[in-house]
């Protein structure tokens, strides 16, 4: 009986042991990206918000319209940004049985949908202006949805990031806690612009025209350049706290971790991209 139970520790222990490198697959509630929403006036990077050139072909007199461009800017409004269900990722490691410390790559891949519209003012409406004061009813709205975006139906936001990560594995038989830190590299989208939408389809008056004649081509050029192109990615670290349970022999177990993180260059106006990601998955040891 005595060796029996000797037995049975020592597979406990080696089995647990020997899996020096392994790999994982994981589902994330990403909880570190906010945005605020905003109605922002659109000219800073474009010069006027109004091209009153673009009315030159409608016959009407820009000396008649005063100053129609300071009254009635364009504007870029986004709202309610939520997560998707979509967050995914995946692992790999390398735990030597006789080292405290074992390494980690690891990814996220997630999704976010806000509600992104372009308020312009359409050239034709200018032909019943008679005023000097704002109007609100020549205002119309491009809203940038289509739901060719992994499926999302509002303008959509995604984000890959990177983490590699040293951490402290306790090695108790089957169940195993963790810490960790180490550093990370995010991508992202871009989100809704004024410079986005300039480099989509060109300034307003560009877009005013191509809207006249095509406004699913305005909206599909902005919508592509959201979501062909990545921004410049942004460094950060990572605090790591986690679990994982493994049966003796079975090479399979399950594993929750927590990651805080900080990213170093986020101040300009985009996304927040600082907070708590929770991942739960599979993985196997070898």
């Amino acid at each position: 009986m005595t060796i029996s139970k000797i037995l049975c520790a020592l597979l406990l222990i080696s089995s647990h042991a020997m899996a020096f490198v392994g790999a994982g697959l994981h589902w994330g509630f990403d909880f570190s990206t906010a945005l605020d929403d905003t109605e922002t006036a659109w000219g800073n990077s474009l010069g006027e918000s109004t091209d009153l050139d673009f009315l030159a072909d409608l016959g009407i007199s820009q000396d008649n319209l005063g100053d129609f461009a300071d009254l009635h800017p364009a504007y870029i409004s986004i709202a309610n940004f939520e997560r998707s269900p979509i967050n995914f990722g995946g692992k790999v490691y390398v735990d030597p049985p006789l080292v405290p410390f074992a390494v980690e790559l690891s990814m996220n891949f997630g999704t976010w949908l806000y509600d992104g519209s372009i308020s312009y003012i359409n050239p034709e409406e200018i032909l019943a202006y008679g005023g000097d004061s704002p109007r609100d009813d020549l205002y119309e709205e491009l809203v940038l949805d289509d739901g060719s975006y992994f499926g999302i139906d509002e303008t959509p936001y995604g984000k890959l990031h990177l983490d590699l990560t040293i951490k402290r594995d306790m090695r108790l038989p089957i169940i195993s806690p963790q810490i960790g830190i180490g550093p990370s590299l995010h991508f992202e989208t871009p989100v809704l612009s004024a410079d986005l939408i300039e480099d989509a389809v060109g300034d307003i008056d560009d877009l005013q025209e191509l809207v006249q004649s095509n406004p699913s081509a305005a909206r599909d050029d902005i919508l592509d350049e959201i979501t062909d192109g990545a921004k410049e990615p942004k460094m950060g670290m990572h605090f790591l706290l986690g679990l994982s349970v493994s049966p003796p022999v079975i090479p399979l177990g399950v594993y929750v971790d927590g990651k805080y993180h900080v990213v170093f260059n986020n101040d300009d106006y985009e996304t927040d991209t600082n907070g708590l990601l929770l991942n739960a998955g599979l993985q196997i040891g070898f």
